[in-house]
């Protein structure tokens, strides 16, 4: 079984962990030397986001590969919108709506369910993010809201607890299982200290998002607790999160179940059994990756 993982980066533990099931990986990388060079089989040059002949690319590449997982936010738009059958992602309009942050306040703030969930401004201090921003990269804090416009969002800051809560869902949507792990310590915008913990005060809002909106494989659903333990949706990452290789430390095997439903196809979701772990820790540690002659294509 070979698959393909398009922006790889530094995911080297997820690398590892589907060697260990005897998958070949390949990486779909704009810097050949990116860290997932370290382990997987092959690093394949990219074209940048905006070059007009990447989808193409992909198109040529994606026949030669089981399965092929987007693990960037503009990888998983892109592979979306070439809906191709060995994909693991969901449909364009469930990642455009989860990429875009005006989209996606607009269809929180029209469901009478979801509203509620929302961190809508209420004269105190509030978090403004760029409509297409990621990784905390572009987010201010602020006293009171300003002006309204397309470039932005506002949302009401919570201070509290952050949680990433990893899901997999199968080829019609249905939510197989969810882990909700606690940021415990978080490097420009990435987990590096975590915790599993008890999915039961979460098991009402991440299956209502599930049943509105059609997912399909992993996705990573950021939430934030406040002193009245009240849980506030931050945002959806249509994809797999940076710290899913803790969920599936903890039991949940969110690659083997990519592999039956989406290679295999005989996932019977009737048979499934949740054994994860809850108070499995994650602790992420750096390795020096030393090398000649870089070479990056920009």
């Amino acid at each position: 079984m070979k698959f393909l993982l398009v922006g790889g980066g530094r995911r080297n533990q997820l690398c590892l962990y589907m060697l260990e099931k005897n998958i070949q990986v390949h990486s779909y990388e704009l810097d050949i030397n990116s860290p997932i060079s370290l382990y997987s089989s092959r690093v394949i040059q990219g074209k940048t986001w905006k070059d007009k002949n990447l989808k193409n690319d992909l198109l040529k590449l994606s026949s030669d590969y089981d399965l092929i997982i987007p693990l960037m936010d503009e990888a998983t738009k892109i592979l979306s919108e070439l809906n191709l059958k060995n994909v693991c992602a969901s449909n364009f309009k469930t990642t455009n709506l989860c990429l875009n942050k005006k989209i996606f306040e607009n269809y929180f703030l029209s469901d009478n369910d979801l509203r509620k969930y929302y961190p809508i401004p209420d004269g105190s201090e509030v978090v403004v993010k760029p409509v297409n921003g990621f990784s905390s990269i572009g987010i201010t804090f602020m006293n009171n809201s300003p002006k309204i416009s397309k470039d932005y969002v506002v949302q009401k800051r919570i201070y509290g607890q952050e949680y990433s809560v990893d899901c997999f869902c199968d080829e019609n949507n249905n939510l197989v299982d969810f882990v909700p792990r606690k940021r415990i310590k978080v490097s420009s915008g990435e987990v590096i200290e975590s915790v599993t913990v008890s999915k039961n005060k979460f098991e009402e809002i991440v299956g209502m998002i599930i049943k509105k909106i059609p997912f399909k494989g992993p996705i990573c659903i950021q939430f934030i607790e406040d002193e009245n333990e009240n849980l506030w949706i931050m945002e959806i990452n249509a994809r797999m999160g940076g710290g899913s290789t803790l969920s599936i430390a903890a039991g949940l095997d969110i690659i083997e179940l990519m592999i039956s439903c989406f290679c295999n196809k005989n996932f019977l979701i009737e048979k499934y059994q949740s054994n994860w772990k809850t108070n499995f820790y994650l602790k992420r540690f750096y390795l020096d990756y030393c090398y000649e002659d870089k070479k990056i294509c920009i």
